[in-house]
C-alpha cells in the first residue's frame, strides 16, 4: 500500500508568526463546533504545525491532522480558506492518494488565484479540474521546470513531489511529512507544534445498542477458530450476555471451545474476558449456551460529525470481538445462532445465523456461490472456496 496524506502548507510573511497561525486554527475549529483539548488521548482531532528541519529553509508551514483532510470543496471552505483569509497569506492543500496521485490547490484570496496542479492516476480516483499551471507563476522558482515534472511520468508521486517541492521551497522534511510519520519520529528535529480539539460531550444518555461489524458470508468451520466483530451505536454502557443458540444444542452436536470477547482497553491494548457457556432453558422453552460478562465496557457511539478517518478508526478502536472455536457435526454449522444482549437494553442486542437473511439454507447456499464465482475452477484453487453443497448440511 501506498502512501496517502492529504494536508496543507501557508506561506511564510515577513510578519506572520506561529502564535498567530495557532490563535487562527483554534477560532476555525471553534466555529466548526470544536472546543480545546488537553492531549491526544482526550482529543477527537489533532493537528501539527511543522517548519522545517534544522539547516533547511522552508518558505511555508504545513499543518497535518491525524484525521481532518484537506481536499474535498467542504474542508476547503470550512478550513483552509477562512486561514487564508484571516492570515492574509497563500495556502497550498497537497494531497497523495495512495502514491498513485498528486493533486495541488493553491488558494491566495488577496491575489484572487485558486489554482489546480495534478499528477499521476488522478482520473482513476475521480479528481476532475483542470490544471491552471500559469497561475503558480510567482509562487514557484520555475514555472516550466514545474509544467515538465508534473508532466512527467514516475512510479512514485511522492518523486514528482519531492521534486516541485524544491520549486515551491517546500523542504522534504515538510512536504513529505504526514502526521503518523511525525507521531512516530522519536525527536522530530522539524519542531513540530501540537493542537488538539474535540467536539462537545453527547448531554442526552441513550441505551446501548448493538450491531454487527461484517460477519462473515461462509459458513463455519468445525475445529477453526471463529471471530465475529460488533460495535455499539448507542451509548457508553457495560455488561453483555453472550448465548449460542439453535436446534443442535439439545444433544451437544456441536460445543464450542476457548470462547472469549477481546476489545481494547483504555490503554489501547487487546484485553480479554474469558467466558465459559453453560446450557440454559430459554424463555422460548428451548436450550442455549448462555454466559455473561458484566465487566465487559461497551464504549459509546463515536460522533458522527467526527471527520470520516477518524470516524472510521474510532469504531474500529472501539470493536469488541467473540471468538471461540466450534468442534462436532459439520452438518449442523449452518444452525448456529449467535446472540448478544447489552443487560442495560436487551432490546439492543444482536442475533446472527448465517442462512437467516436469506429466508432459506438452499436461497443462501445459492447466492454465497454466486459471490464467489469461478474461483473453485481455477486450476490450484479447487480447495481454497470450494462450492456449497446442499447434500453437505441438514
Amino acid at each position: 500500500m501506498g502512501m496517502t496524506f492529504s494536508d496543507f502548507c501557508i506561506k511564510k510573511t515577513d510578519t506572520l508568526t506561529v502564535e498567530q497561525i495557532k490563535a487562527c486554527i483554534c477560532d476555525v475549529m471553534a466555529q466548526q463546533g470544536y472546543t480545546a483539548a488537553e492531549n491526544a488521548d482526550t482529543s477527537d482531532v489533532a493537528l501539527a504545525i511543522v517548519s522545517a528541519a534544522d539547516g533547511e529553509r522552508s518558505a511555508w508551514w504545513k499543518i497535518c491532522s491525524d484525521s481532518l483532510e484537506f481536499f474535498d470543496r467542504d474542508s476547503l471552505e470550512h478550513y483552509v480558506l477562512p486561514m487564508a483569509e484571516t492570515l492574509g497569506s497563500a495556502v497550498l492543500t497537497v494531497s497523495v492518494f495512495d502514491s498513485d496521485a498528486l493533486v495541488l490547490r493553491l488558494l491566495d484570496p488577496a491575489a484572487g488565484v485558486d489554482a489546480l496542479a495534478k499528477a499521476g492516476l488522478t482520473k482513476e480516483y475521480g479528481i476532475s479540474g483542470r490544471s491552471n499551471l500559469s497561475a503558480w507563476k510567482p509562487y514557484v522558482s520555475d514555472v516550466k521546470q514545474f509544467k515538465r515534472i508534473l508532466g512527467e511520468e514516475h512510479v512514485l508521486v511522492e518523486e514528482i513531489l519531492e521534486e516541485i517541492a524544491e520549486l515551491l521551497c517546500l523542504p522534504a522534511s515538510v512536504s513529505l511529512t504526514d502526521y503518523p510519520t511525525l507521531t512516530q519520529m522519536a525527536s522530530p528535529s522539524c519542531g513540530a507544534e501540537y493542537l488538539y480539539f474535540k467536539l462537545p460531550e453527547k448531554t442526552e444518555k441513550c441505551p446501548p445498542r448493538l450491531v454487527w461489524h461484517c460477519p462473515g458470508l461462509l459458513p463455519q468451520q468445525i475445529g477453526e477458530p471463529q471471530c465475529f466483530s460488533f460495535l455499539n451505536r448507542g451509548g457508553a454502557s457495560k455488561d453483555v450476555s453472550v448465548c449460542f443458540t439453535g436446534p443442535h444444542i439439545a444433544r451437544d452436536e456441536i460445543i464450542f471451545e476457548d470462547v472469549r470477547l477481546t476489545y481494547s482497553d483504555q490503554n489501547k491494548r487487546l484485553a480479554e474476558i474469558p467466558l465459559t457457556p453453560e446450557k440454559e432453558e430459554l424463555s422460548d422453552g428451548s436450550l442455549g449456551l448462555w454466559a455473561d460478562a458484566p465487566e465487559l465496557p461497551l464504549p459509546e457511539a463515536p460522533g458522527e460529525d467526527l471527520p470520516p478517518s477518524k470516524y472510521q478508526s474510532e469504531c474500529f478502536r472501539r470493536c469488541i470481538s467473540l471468538r471461540y472455536t466450534p468442534r462436532g457435526d459439520p452438518r449442523k454449522v449452518l444452525d448456529i445462532e449467535l446472540n448478544v444482549i447489552p443487560q442495560e437494553a436487551p432490546e439492543g442486542g444482536i442475533h446472527f445465523c448465517v442462512w437467516k437473511p436469506y429466508g432459506s439454507k438452499d436461497a443462501y447456499i445459492e447466492a454465497c456461490n454466486e459471490n464467489v464465482p469461478g474461483v473453485s475452477d481455477i486450476p490450484g484453487y479447487e480447495d481454497a472456496f470450494p462450492k456449497l453443497r446442499r447434500e453437505d448440511y441438514d
